[in-house]
């Protein structure tokens, strides 16, 4: 006999997702890919399950299979919201995953501005280098975002800083033939 009550009908959804917190399994928990229910919720912009997911003690910095920790792919997918709520949580604004990229990098590469902003605001070094020596700067050059460019010159980011095929963020860009970079 299934549970079907009319209180059950009531619930929120969120109230559910709290009872799963009370009764389930460790808050850090990890699926095949390695990831844990912060770093899906963070993934995927669910900021009230974020929240509850750290009052109950969630891992900021549990990384997924990938090393991608929740902050940073918060940062990746534009979830603003969320990265806010983590930063407040925690002030490891460039912690960086196993390739070595930091949040500030992710935004970079894929434009997503807000995200990109508050993460400056946060202290979020601007010319720190990933694995492959790629820096914030040489992600928005090589996709050509023009406004986390502008953004990253505005602070006085390093422009000759070479990734490991001896590439500055300018060489990108002619090779990319983004010519609205110059």
């Amino acid at each position: 006999m299934s549970d079907t009550s009319d209180n059950s009908r009531y619930r929120s959804p969120l109230s559910d997702f709290r009872e799963m917190l009370n009764r389930g399994p460790t808050v850090d928990i990890r699926d095949s890919c390695g990831s844990t229910p912060l770093g899906a919720a963070a993934s995927n912009g669910h900021l009230k399950n974020v929240g509850e997911l750290l009052k109950h003690g969630a891992s900021l910095g549990n990384a997924n299979q990938d090393g991608r920790t929740p902050l940073r792919v918060a940062a990746a997918n534009d979830h603003k919201e969320v990265l806010l709520e983590l930063l407040n949580r925690d002030s490891r604004v460039d912690i960086t995953y196993a390739y070595g990229r930091t949040p500030l990098s992710a935004a970079a590469s894929k434009g997503h501005l807000e995200t990109f902003r508050e993460l400056l605001k946060h202290g979020a070094g601007v010319d720190i280098k990933d694995a492959r020596y790629s820096t914030p700067l040489s992600a928005a050059a090589f996709k050509s975002h023009l406004e986390t460019l502008r953004g990253l010159l505005k602070r006085g980011v390093s422009v000759d800083i070479s990734d490991e095929d001896d590439r500055t963020p300018l060489i990108i860009a002619a090779s990319e033939g983004h010519e609205k970079c110059f």
